[in-house]
């Protein structure tokens, strides 16, 4: 199996990212990349795992006294024990639940702010990552239930209880830590990282030892849950190239019309047929509220866009050609005006910029295109 990828958000925004990869060399870090960095990297990563951990003291983590009737009644439900101790609404939060420990009627809780979840997994994808599973950093201390991990650097401690609980805190907190969490008297504790002593000290001093030493986590608490499950492939196309598929379902249409108005016969066949031709114009253009004749308005959509002295499809073509030959990711935006061309914000590096410009130019397209901002998204404007 290939060694997965580890991937952390190095500030509160998607702005910047630590990573964590094996490679011919061992395993290395980088630390504070920009997107247009870490997608660059990406690119090497290709069909290899990658495993998004949220920083433990950006999460909100519990245990939850539950009784097995409360079980019965739903493990949603569950969820609202904490509603006095969180300071905004419980919508906000992308809350999941472990399994329920019998013997001290407790259940594992763990919450992050949705927003800030879904901008992380957003930036992810815009730089052609797909992330299979999140967890919570402490996690990957690989603690038992009767060995819990203590983990530190100079900026904090990391505390593992089990597999499916961890907590962060400074350092002069930890003994407070322990005691509140210890799952029983005869639990102990290794400890790892600065807190080692030199004597006993465990393999996995630091960050990157401990990811390449980390267990496969198949009991760790997984926040794609909800709405945030990864989808199945889908055939759609994707809505950022919602200008090619509609301008080819107009052209399907009008052919669509020419054909079965001479070749039908049968009445409820042809009306069936007008009624799913109306919802699907109307789908496309929804500014259109009255519809005369439909053939004559679709037609002059077409000759509104060959008038405007733009080629839409020949755009969209090129640029589509373009980002594939570069193995660039999708824009994070795309719109179209038939004065101004293309307005089309995306993530490249320097590097891939000038290349993205002369394939443009190459077919015909006068370009211009901005120096990239914080986040590594680039905007370029092109026209024929």
């Amino acid at each position: 199996m290939a060694a997965v990828v580890y991937l952390r958000p190095a500030s509160a925004g998607p702005e910047r990212w630590d990573a964590w990869y094996a490679d011919a060399e061992g395993w290395q870090q980088r630390l504070d990349l920009t997107l247009a960095q870490l997608h660059e990297l990406a690119e090497t990563w290709s069909s290899r795992p990658v495993q998004l951990l949220l920083r433990t003291r950006d999460l909100f983590v519990s245990e939850l006294d539950v009784e097995p009737r409360q079980l019965r009644q739903g493990r949603e439900g569950l969820r609202f024990l904490i509603e006095d101790q969180v300071s905004c609404d419980l919508d906000d939060l992308q809350i999941i639940l472990g399994q329920w420990d019998g013997r001290r009627k407790r259940v594992p809780l763990m919450a992050v702010e949705r927003e800030r979840l879904s901008s992380w997994l957003e930036a992810l994808a815009a730089c052609a990552i797909q992330v299979g599973r999140v967890h919570a950093d402490a996690l990957v201390l690989g603690a038992s239930a009767e060995t819990g991990v203590v983990w530190a650097d100079q900026e904090q401690a990391l505390l593992a209880c089990s597999a499916q609980l961890g907590y962060a805190c400074a350092h002069e907190h930890l003994p407070w830590v322990q005691e509140q969490v210890s799952l029983d008297s005869t639990m102990s504790w290794q400890r790892r990282g600065a807190l080692a002593d030199a004597d006993t000290a465990e393999a996995g001093q630091t960050w990157p030892d401990l990811l390449a030493a980390a267990p496969d986590l198949p009991a760790a608490m997984n926040f794609l849950q909800g709405d945030f499950k990864p989808q199945r492939v889908s055939s759609r196309i994707d809505r950022r190239w919602w200008q090619v598929a509609a301008l080819y379902l107009v052209a399907i249409l009008v052919l669509a019309l020419d054909f079965f108005s001479a070749t039908l016969h049968e009445q409820a066949l042809s009306q069936s047929l007008a009624r799913a031709n109306v919802a699907t114009y109307q789908t496309l253009f929804p500014g259109d509220t009255r519809i005369v004749n439909l053939a004559l308005q679709i037609q002059g959509h077409l000759n509104e866009v060959q008038g405007s002295g733009a080629n839409v499809l020949k755009g969209m073509q090129s640029l589509a050609r373009a980002l594939h030959e570069l193995a660039l990711p999708a824009p994070l935006k795309i719109s179209y005006d038939a004065r101004s061309g293309f307005d089309v914000d995306l993530v490249v590096d320097a590097p891939h910029q000038a290349r993205l410009r002369q394939s443009l130019q190459q077919a015909g397209f006068s370009v211009r295109m901005s120096a990239a901002d914080a986040h590594g998204v680039v905007s370029l404007q092109f026209h024929d």
